[in-house]
């Protein structure tokens, strides 16, 4: 039977006219947002780990090993190639945890990330034998050995930790903050340097309530402030501006936001868009998140104003990367059951989602089973791809460690 030939015109001009369309929405369909697997690798018997970029496709995992020390692993990551090639280690002192998934005993900073940072170096801080803070400063060569600089211990008790790389003082030494949940249940920020002797000299403290969790970050500004995300005790998010070497004072207390979100023994911030420049109008300049049956992720100005807010699923254990725009939480699925609980991980992209800077969540993607996790950058070289790392303990309760893409809109 054949076709009549206006029949064959019309055919052939819908044809025609799907092409268009397909090649039209082609772009459109290409730029959405997307997380990526890569490649990974492994090592032995872990209980926590937290890790961070050291140098651009090199970053380092601090984890309690199976002896209940302090080891940190260096790694690299061949794009090229597709391997995660595993390089130096060094095993430090021993690991004091309480309620080993509650409250981490061991936190990893480097100033790479900061635009006026270095790389190569990079600060551990974790619950020491005694139950107090102790923080060692590392060096990390290009290729891949590790070796301690200084190391230091504070008196007062800990029961959780966290550390953010700042930036150098006045007379150029490298500086750093520790935010801990003390030996009295409050939040106690320190500030430490690096002297010319390469010792590490404890600076001061500051002191606000009390805590169930902290996380702690440096913004990329010209004001020296760090920000802290807590869980306070009414188990709420609350985000606390804080100021080093500036108004007279070692450690000050700026604003404070409580926010009346749960924030369920953990809390996570991160820095974002850099205000090194003054923009004369507001940005993300940092991100936060908490956990509970929904976890929520939100954008927040230079002056702690609310940019946005988008929840995902829930989570127990939770961290947080952002580069710019984006922010990309990891986490365990939530439960109420805090110690030992653990289940497939969760890996959630939150961007701008359009061109009027709306903000939201943009992709997701499921991994394996996890019990604790962390997350770090490992390049940001492009300008639409972010390559990031997530450690975890597996099902084994090893060292596993995973590379994705978030690919931007």
């Amino acid at each position: 039977m054949k076709t009549p030939k206006h029949y064959r015109r019309t055919l052939s001009a819908c044809r025609l006219l799907a092409l268009l369309t397909i090649a039209t929405l082609a772009p459109a369909l290409a730029r959405a947002q997307q997380l990526t697997p890569l490649f990974g690798n492994a090592a032995g018997a872990i209980s926590q780990v937290a890790s961070v970029q050291v140098a651009n496709d090199q970053f380092v995992t601090a984890v309690i090993n199976s002896t209940g020390n302090l080891e940190v692993i260096a790694w690299y990551a061949n794009l090229s190639t597709k391997q995660l090639v595993r390089q130096g280690t060094w095993v430090a002192g021993p690991v004091e945890t309480y309620y080993a998934y509650e409250w981490p005993a061991v936190a990893i900073s480097s100033p790479f990330s900061l635009n006026a940072g270095i790389s190569g170096v990079f600060t551990t801080a974790a619950i020491n034998s005694n139950g107090n803070l102790d923080v060692i400063y590392w060096q990390l060569k290009p290729n891949g050995a590790i070796s301690p600089i200084s190391e230091s211990a504070l008196d007062g008790g800990a029961t959780a930790v966290s550390v953010a790389s700042v930036y150098s003082n006045q007379n150029g030494y490298p500086q750093f903050m520790t935010a801990i949940r003390n030996g009295s249940g409050d939040l106690q920020l320190s500030l430490w340097y690096v002297d010319p002797a390469m010792g590490i000299t404890f600076s001061g403290n500051g002191y606000a309530g009390a805590i169930n969790a902290v996380s702690i970050a440096c913004l990329q500004d010209l004001t020296s402030d760090v920000i802290t995300a807590v869980s306070n005790s009414a188990g709420e998010l609350e985000v606390i501006q804080w100021y080093y070497d500036r108004f007279g004072a070692v450690v000050s207390r700026g604003n404070t936001v409580y926010t009346g979100t749960y924030a369920y023994y953990n809390a996570a911030v991160a820095p974002g868009v850099p205000t090194l420049n003054d923009p004369p109008n507001f940005v993300n300049a940092f991100y936060t998140a908490s956990p509970d049956n929904l976890t929520t992720v939100s954008p927040w100005n230079q002056d702690l104003g609310l940019q946005g807010s988008a929840t995902a699923g829930g989570s127990l254990q939770l961290a947080m990367i952002a580069h710019n725009n984006a922010a990309i939480t990891v986490s365990t699925p939530y439960t109420s059951i805090l110690y030992e609980a653990g289940g497939t991980y969760s890996l959630w992209a939150f961007d701008q989602t359009n061109s009027n800077g709306e903000w939201g969540q943009v992709a997701s993607a499921p991994g394996a089973y996890a019990t604790s996790v962390s997350i770090a950058l490992v390049d940001t070289s492009s300008p639409s791809v972010i390559t990031f790392a997530v450690a975890y303990r597996n099902s084994h309760g090893n060292l596993q460690i995973e590379l994705w893409n978030y690919t931007q809109g």
